[in-house]
């Protein structure tokens, strides 16, 4: 995550910063339930800088969805779709699915 987060952040496609995104929320909240607090280094104009770079789970894995929310919301926009969103959802879904124990 720490390794690909600023290469992620150049990118000038959306769409694939979107992707990672989806990823990194996922890896958030599988974390969040093993561990509170997470050490990365992040680019520091994208949270609000952690003290020593520790960073609680799932307050990183709301922030990693609302910026997924933001370029959903944006692509969907211009695009007169609701395509990004619905990833967004389906993806929340498969999660709380998978939590549940209902895909294994």
């Amino acid at each position: 995550l720490e390794r690909c987060w600023g290469w992620t952040l150049k990118l000038w496609a959306q769409d694939l910063q979107f992707d990672f995104y989806l990823g990194a929320w996922c890896y958030c909240k599988r974390l969040a339930q093993e561990q509170a607090t997470v050490k990365l280094v992040l680019p520091k104009p994208l949270m609000p800088t952690q003290e020593k770079d520790l960073y609680e789970c799932e307050q990183l894995a709301d922030w990693i969805w609302n910026e997924a929310q933001r370029i959903a919301t944006a692509f969907d926009t211009r695009n007169e779709t609701d395509y990004y969103m619905k990833q967004l959802k389906d993806t929340a879904y498969i999660w709380n699915a998978a939590c549940e124990g209902a895909l294994t």
